[in-house]
């Protein structure tokens, strides 16, 4: 398995596709009622990243598949100056100071070790330009393990209606 980040990619049309396609079979949204606004949920959760973000955008790829993505942002308050909050984002405000960078993974696969090789290549990149990282996620989701086991704990959470609570979890890098 090598990474690239996706402005190391030339075709990048099929790797964005598969992109998408994991996207979305991982998202839990499954159902849209147009195209349009299957399009539009991708672009408010990923497309900005693929537009935006390419230097931030790393593809885990073996044998010319995507296995799994990481996209991110170092500076979550100037993101959502750009784009406005996503998700649960605005409900957390309080903790982005200490963990101002935000990550979204996905993979084809789990349990081969995909996310955790696409994480550590986030970490030796950027580790050392910012004080620490969130992601938001929930508990019915299946991830926070994993994200313990990166490190991460719980900082904080918000329950966004009552079948869904919002757990903000970050990790720390304390840098000076």
């Amino acid at each position: 398995m090598i990474i690239k980040s996706l402005n190391e990619i030339k075709d990048k049309e099929n790797i964005l596709k598969e992109i998408k396609d994991i996207f979305f079979e991982n998202s839990t949204v499954q159902s849209f009622k147009t195209n349009e606004t299957k399009e539009a949920f991708y672009q408010k959760w990923l497309g900005r990243y693929v537009d935006h973000f390419e230097n931030n955008f790393l593809i885990a790829i073996e044998e010319n598949q995507v296995l799994g993505y990481l996209c991110y942002c170092l500076d979550t308050h100037s993101f959502i100056e750009k784009f406005g909050a996503l998700g649960g984002q605005g409900r957390f405000l309080e903790n982005l100071n200490d963990f101002p960078a935000h990550l979204h993974m996905n993979s084809k696969v789990s349990g081969r070790g995909i996310g955790k090789s696409l994480f550590h290549e986030f970490e030796k990149r950027e580790r050392a330009q910012v004080s620490g990282i969130h992601i938001i996620t929930s508990p019915d989701l299946g991830n926070v393990k994993f994200y313990e086991k990166m490190d991460f704990s719980f900082k904080n959470s918000f329950e966004l209606n009552p079948q869904t609570t919002l757990l903000f979890m970050g990790k720390s890098y304390n840098i000076k």
